[in-house]
């Protein structure tokens, strides 16, 4: 028998876009209170629209609707200027976990994640203590 070598065509999938339309990062350090922040910035030509939102997700989510919270980014927001945004969110009914957590930002206009924050911890109300000054300390 002659055998011949065998070929498959090759398909390379790229990005639509190379650098991420939308940066996420939560703001100061979370913990079970009614209300967090949440900082955005977005690129110059990004079509935002009223119908946007950003989602809080538990890591390891399977779809888009596996949000914990989620928040419209026009109705909460607190503040922008110069591309960088701020909005709140509302976490006081999320159950106390050991779990990390990961904000999405979902454009309605692309229909599509266009955002992702790097992985962090949402810390139990305990985690914060009160001194004798009155301020208020991490529990170690």
């Amino acid at each position: 028998m002659d055998f011949q070598p065998l070929s498959y065509p090759c398909v390379q999938l790229k990005p639509l876009v190379s650098v991420p339309l939308i940066s996420l990062m939560p703001e100061g350090l979370w913990t079970m209170e009614n209300a967090m922040l949440i900082n955005y910035s977005l690129t110059p030509d990004f079509p935002s629209s009223p119908w946007d939102w950003i989602g809080l997700y538990k890591v390891g989510l399977r779809h888009i609707n596996d949000y914990v919270s989620y928040v419209w980014v026009r109705d909460n927001q607190v503040s922008f200027n110069d591309g960088l945004n701020q909005v709140y969110i509302n976490i006081s009914d999320i159950p106390e976990t050991e779990d990390q957590f990961l904000l999405c930002y979902y454009s309605n206009s692309l229909r599509s994640v266009v955002g992702i924050s790097n992985p962090f911890k949402i810390q139990p109300q305990a985690f914060l203590e009160e001194d004798p000054l009155g301020e208020v300390q991490p529990q170690i």
